[in-house]
């Protein structure tokens, strides 16, 4: 008993003054160990790996060394297999999954072991992002994520400073508020197995274009008459700051998309409106069709004197009823037209009584319609015309005859002067007078030359001039008065029709007219035309 004791007190104490130490067995525990001669310190084993952290499938050299020497037929463990090294202490190791192994080195004995860690990464994933080439402003885009074998993917897409997570057919729809230049980027969060690379796109993106709408609040307004030309949106109908182009000018409308604008002539204008473009918008011009209207001026016409007596001269003169002013204009008299001066007036002599009506006109300007205007006007004198007039067939030479005529005196005021009847040389005159407005029926006895043969017989009368032709005889009993032979020309009612202008006297003196009444001119005036003479203005 008491050798026991002694024996177990000498241990403790070899013990407790070092004489055994701590050894790590296999395993990892720790404990004491008896000195044996095979349980030295000698045999510490350790275990190294040529790469900590590699890619899936990645080859990796496990080394385990005793001592610090690789030994051969070691056993190495990782992620459920187990590898013999070889003759260099290697073992050449893979693992397929991604995850942090731990690697253990045995030594051949099975005694100690070692253990270190590798790392095996998560698959790579590249991922690619599809967008337009362009896109415009507030337009929906769509930006599709997938990997790199082409199927979608849940992703994050960020653009211009936002992020939107696509669906699972990896579509994101990003809307852009500016024009510019912008990087979209696709990401995706690792997963336990993979990790994904990050993709970009470009995009340009312009400005969204919007119309604008002009509108004048008076669609047919007179030259000078203000016109209030608006500017809106056509997509939302807010005004616009915006530049009014017409006729070579240009005008700014306030911040209420409101200008005032006056036209300076008359005809279809058509308004356009345009503005800057902003980060956002670019602006298509309106146009607004204006038809502008010339300003109406009312002409009057005036005639000095009236009446005016046949053969006088009548002043017309043709003014602004706006200013008063007199303007050059036209007139026009029994169908012909004539022009005024430049200030307005003109004249002429009239030699056919009657009512008559002056009108005047002036040609519209740029900025001017000019209203017509008309005056009535009264030429006072008489108008005699001859109905018929008769001579004898013959009558006796040196002696008289009778000389009948119808005269209608369609003026409007009496005429009363000497008929003039010449017989070949031989001349009389009688006084005559023929009411306005009648018919009077004369008989002259007049004086035949002392000549035989076919004589001609003129009647004057007022502006009637008339021919006829009677043969003298030698002078009898029976012939002494003219009344041989039945009456010539018998009496026949003829009337000129009127001439209009005095450019037309001319033709119709020349050509005469028929039955005898032929167009003559007594004291350079024609009894046809209503005007004489050339204008004065």
């Amino acid at each position: 008993m008491l050798l026991l004791v002694g024996i177990v007190v000498a241990v403790v104490g070899l013990w407790v003054v070092g004489v055994m130490s701590p050894a790590t067995l296999s395993g990892g525990e720790s404990g004491p160990v008896f000195p044996f001669r095979d349980q030295s310190e000698d045999g510490r084993v350790s275990v190294s790996v040529n790469r900590s952290a590699v890619d899936p499938g990645d080859l990796v050299a496990v080394t385990v060394s005793v001592d610090g020497k690789p030994v051969s037929d070691a056993t190495v463990r990782v992620a459920g297999a187990s590898y013999a090294t070889s003759g260099d202490g290697t073992a050449v190791v893979s693992v397929d999954d991604p995850g942090s192994y731990e690697v253990t080195g045995v030594r051949p004995d099975g005694n100690r072991s070692a253990t270190t860690t590798l790392r095996v990464r998560r698959f790579e994933s590249a991922l690619s992002v599809s967008v337009p080439e362009s896109v415009v402003t507030g337009e929906s885009m769509p930006v599709r994520v997938a990997r790199e074998n082409g199927s979608a993917v849940d992703a994050v897409v960020a653009a211009d400073g936002e992020t939107v997570r696509t669906g699972a057919d990896g579509v994101a729809n990003v809307t852009f508020d500016v024009a510019g230049e912008f990087e979209v980027r696709a990401s995706k969060e690792p997963t336990a197995e993979y990790r994904f690379v990050e993709a970009t796109g470009a995009v340009t993106v312009e400005r969204r274009a919007v119309a604008l709408v002009a509108t004048a609040n008076r669609s047919a307004p007179r030259v000078d008459e203000p016109v209030a030309v608006s500017v809106q949106r056509r997509d939302t109908g807010e005004a616009v700051n915006a530049t009014l182009s017409l006729d070579g000018r240009t005008v700014a409308t306030g911040a209420d998309g409101v200008a005032t604008v006056r036209f300076d002539a008359a005809g279809e204008v058509v308004v356009v409106a345009g503005a800057n473009r902003t980060q956002a918008v670019r602006f298509v011009d309106g146009r607004a069709r204006v038809d502008v209207r010339r300003i109406p001026v009312p002409l009057s016409v005036s005639v000095s004197p009236n009446p005016v007596r046949e053969g006088e001269r009548a002043r017309f003169v043709v003014r602004r009823t706006d200013t008063g002013e007199r303007v050059g204009a036209s007139v026009e008299l029994y169908g012909s037209a004539y022009p005024t001066g430049a200030d307005g007036r003109v004249s002429f002599p009239f030699y056919a009584p009657g009512n008559a009506t002056v009108s005047a006109s002036k040609a519209s300007t740029a900025r001017e319609r000019f209203v017509g205007a008309n005056a009535s006007f009264v030429v006072v004198g008489p108008e005699v015309v001859a109905d018929a007039v008769a001579v004898p067939e013959t009558a006796p030479a040196d002696g008289t005859m009778r000389v009948n005529a119808t005269l209608s005196n369609v003026g409007n005021e009496r005429a009363s002067e000497d008929a003039v009847v010449t017989v070949g040389t031989a001349t009389t005159r009688v006084r005559t007078t023929v009411p306005a407005g009648e018919t009077t029926t004369a008989s002259w006895q007049v004086t035949t030359p002392d000549a035989t043969g076919n004589v001609t017989v003129v009647v004057r009368y007022e502006e009637v001039r008339v021919e006829r032709t009677v043969r003298l005889v030698a002078s009898t009993n029976d012939s002494a008065n003219g009344t041989t032979g039945p009456s010539a020309n018998a009496p026949v009612r003829e009337r000129a029709g009127p001439v209009l202008v005095h450019s037309a006297l001319d033709s119709r003196a020349a050509s005469g007219l028929s039955d005898g009444l032929a167009v003559g001119s007594h004291d350079s005036r024609s009894r046809l035309p209503a005007i004489g003479g050339e204008p004065a203005v």
